[in-house]
């Protein structure tokens, strides 16, 4: 199974840090998400989220991960 990451908040200052070290430099699997419309880079995979929703977040990790929650 290959690594992989799911990076919420991935616009703020770490968040980008995480996305540049797991994607970039050791070739994880990376979904980034937060509450912004757009990532700064767009060959991400980005998906908008409001961490404070419940449902959203659930659904978001279960077709990350293909695991029932």
């Amino acid at each position: 199974m290959k690594n992989k990451i799911l990076i919420f908040g991935a616009t703020g200052m770490l968040g980008q840090r995480c996305y540049e070290y797991f994607a970039k430099k050791l070739g994880y699997t990376v979904l980034c998400s937060s509450v912004e419309s757009e990532f700064y880079d767009p060959s991400a995979t980005y998906v908008r989220c409001d961490i404070t929703k419940r449902d959203e977040v659930k659904k978001i990790i279960s077709d990350f991960f293909r695991i029932i929650l």
